[in-house]
């Protein structure tokens, strides 16, 4: 064994590939926005859909519907009066506008008002798949999947 051949110095290691470092992916190009910017900007935007839907939870709250509770109860105020079905259609339109927004400039309404904006890793930006439907729907249906297992006494 020659010491100065680098396979000598250790026979068990796992074998070695020369890595072009050019061809990697970059990284953001650009300022990172703050997890406090993040964080707020998606409250916001939690935010703007909780007073779209604020009249169905009246409605639903007024007709007894979230006594049956489980996680339809927000849906079926929509079918609950005029006022439940304009909260839905207005609720569904906030989201229509939100994935629009992000999947043509990156940003939804709280993001353009804190002035971020989403994108890829390699910072190129988003589209429908990795802004709307992974990033937002994709952990909406992970939450919905987890509070259907929660009980309500």
């Amino acid at each position: 064994m020659d010491p100065n051949r680098p396979e000598a110095e250790n026979p068990y290691a796992p074998p070695r590939s020369d890595v072009n470092v050019e061809t990697q992916v970059p990284t953001v190009v650009g300022e990172l926005a703050e997890r406090g910017t993040r964080f707020f900007s998606s409250m916001v935007d939690g935010l703007i859909a909780l007073v779209v839907v604020a009249p169905a939870f009246i409605v639903g709250m007024q007709t007894g519907v979230f006594r049956t509770g489980g996680t339809t109860a927000l849906y079926r105020t929509f079918a609950t009066g005029t006022m439940g079905a304009v909260s839905g259609i207005a609720w569904l339109g906030v989201l229509l506008l939100q994935a629009y927004l992000v999947t043509t400039t990156g940003q939804s309404i709280a993001k353009r008002w804190f002035r971020i904006k989403i994108v890829k890793v390699d910072g190129s930006p988003v589209n429908f798949v990795s802004g709307v439907l992974l990033r937002i729907a994709g952990t909406k249906v992970i939450n919905l999947l987890g509070a259907s297992k929660i009980k309500v006494a």
